[in-house]
């Protein structure tokens, strides 16, 4: 996140306005302000590369946290994981469809 705040800042101030503009209770904004603090200070990019594991890196096509240009930056930083992208789909906390498609890797 952090290569891509300096080689990007306008993505990231769009991901950022995205992220603030759909609250769904009056604190939600403030609420994706401190969460978007979060993901912004955690930054473990650079040892991705050490996972030896099989990895499955889902992305939800409306993912506002973890759009596809920084998923497909996960996958890629991770020795050979598949990015599965799930169209139409937010993440998976506020969203039911991703019980069947976690069946489906199984």
């Amino acid at each position: 996140m952090r290569s891509n705040r300096r080689e990007h800042p306008d993505r990231v101030a769009a991901w950022i306005e995205r992220a603030a503009a759909y609250p769904i209770e009056p604190e939600d904004g403030e609420i994706a302000l401190k969460r978007i603090d979060m993901i912004m200070a955690h930054d473990t990019l650079l040892r991705l590369g050490e996972m030896r594991q099989p990895t499955l890196v889902l992305c939800g096509g409306q993912d506002f946290c973890t759009p596809l240009p920084l998923s497909e930056e996960i996958a890629h930083a991770i020795p050979g994981a598949e990015l599965v992208v799930v169209p139409d789909q937010r993440p998976p906390g506020r969203a039911r469809k991703w019980g069947g498609i976690f069946s489906d890797c199984e």
